[in-house]
């Protein structure tokens, strides 16, 4: 997706920013198989790592355990890492 938008775009290797989805679910001590939201994080942070040109906003401690987006007050907490 990010390959397309940069041709799509022709801008060349145009910085891309990822923000990690937050804590959404109760805390496991052991990894538990079939996790979409903790593979989903991963695989974004695998992105990160391995796409030239791009960051990840790590928001792990902006969720709740009722609600995966932070609260109005709490918005700060993702848009202060994205701009770093």
């Amino acid at each position: 997706m990010i390959a397309d938008w940069r041709s799509l775009f022709g801008q060349g290797d145009f910085p891309f920013y990822l923000v990690s989805l937050p804590a959404f679910t109760k805390r496991s001590p052991v990894p538990v198989d079939g996790d979409d939201w903790t593979e989903t994080r991963e695989s974004q942070a695998i992105t990160a790592a391995t796409v030239p040109n791009t960051c990840l906003a790590v928001t792990i401690d902006t969720g709740t355990l009722t609600t995966s987006t932070p609260k109005i007050s709490n918005r700060s907490a993702i848009a202060s890492p994205s701009a770093r």
